[in-house]
């Protein structure tokens, strides 16, 4: 019996370590730590098995950090090398506004999370991981469901007048940030719906007014669903997102729609935030299938004189990319 009791113990204990501070700082230093937990949370993810058990990572000799975080270029060397060390600049930095500040390019704490996923590819491990899904805290759940709130009351009445019930629930993805569904309820005629959440953007840092972007597009998505019946609205939505040729439509116009509701400078922040945490691939994806920074800043800028033609491409023919946008707009 007790040496039942002793295996038990070690067991827990055991477990205790497997889970706790992956990417472990090599002399005790809390703020250090904290923000290393921060970047381990968001690389989490049970569909991807990209990080050892156990990392332990040292100082390197300190380097010139760039002026402004470029995610898109090649500067992970500035900030950790393929022996796990990190730049002694970014760790002074670390637990500032500096380190946090976002850039229209990146900001520091992004650029380290990439360089670090890169060289975490290295020490790839085939063992199973002992670790606790990405979930959303109560603070986070509550900070989603008030902006949801506020954008209702604020520009998307009719999800009022519907009586929509929306429950916020969390992802654990290295693929998706967001997503909108609704549940098997609208089938049978009740307004219920979900919004899925990745606890990453949080941890990654995500603008509060990109947050209100993403949003304001996905409760886009609801009032299509809400104001429609399952025949005649859920199934026909479902063939355009299932299909590629009519999903970048039915995309881009609710892009559109919210941009026209006042979310674009929302949605420039979200999409800058986003396009530097995606592969060349899905970058390309997305900016085929959504509106571009650049796009909803040219659409915003004739927003006053044209905004009736804007509108046109609702119905009729939705431009692909800013050089269609810009020949659309001179008709």
């Amino acid at each position: 019996m007790q040496n039942i009791k002793y295996l038990i113990i070690f067991l827990l204990v055991y477990s205790f370590n497997t889970n706790a501070n992956i990417l472990q700082f090599e002399e005790p230093n809390e703020v250090i730590q904290t923000a290393l937990d921060e970047i381990e949370y968001a690389l989490r993810s049970d569909d991807k098995a990209e990080l050892p058990e156990r990392v332990i990572v040292s100082s390197l000799k300190k380097q010139k950090l760039p002026e402004r975080a470029g995610c898109e270029e090649s500067v992970e060397s500035r900030y950790i090398n393929s022996k796990l060390e990190i730049n002694e600049s970014i760790l002074n930095m670390m637990g500032t506004q500096a380190y946090r500040k976002q850039y229209k390019g990146c900001s520091h704490k992004i650029a380290l999370f990439l360089a670090i996923e890169k060289q975490l590819k290295r020490y790839k491990t085939n063992t199973k991981r002992n670790i606790s899904k990405r979930v959303l805290t109560k603070k986070q759940q509550s900070l989603v469901r008030n902006i949801i709130e506020d954008i209702i009351q604020k520009t998307h009445t009719p999800l009022l007048k519907e009586r929509v019930s929306i429950d916020i629930f969390s992802i654990d993805s290295d693929e998706f940030f967001m997503i909108s569904n609704f549940k098997l309820g609208r089938v049978l005629g009740k307004h219920k719906y979900k919004v899925g959440i990745n606890p990453k953007i949080f941890a990654l840092d995500i603008p509060r007014n990109a947050l209100y972007g993403v949003l304001a597009h996905e409760l886009e998505h609801t009032i299509d669903y809400a104001k429609r019946s399952f025949i005649t609205g859920i199934i026909p939505i479902g063939i355009k997102v299932l299909f590629k040729k009519h999903r970048y439509r039915y995309e881009r116009q609710t892009d559109l729609k919210t941009v026209l509701k006042g979310y674009g400078d929302g949605l420039i922040a979200y999409k800058r935030w986003q396009y530097r945490l995606l592969s060349k691939s899905d970058l390309e994806v997305k900016q085929k299938n959504y509106l571009t920074p650049g796009e909803i800043e040219l659409i915003q800028r004739n927003l006053k004189t044209k905004r009736a033609r804007i509108k046109k491409a609702l119905s009729g023919s939705m431009p692909k990319n800013l050089d269609e946008w810009k020949v659309f707009l001179i008709k």
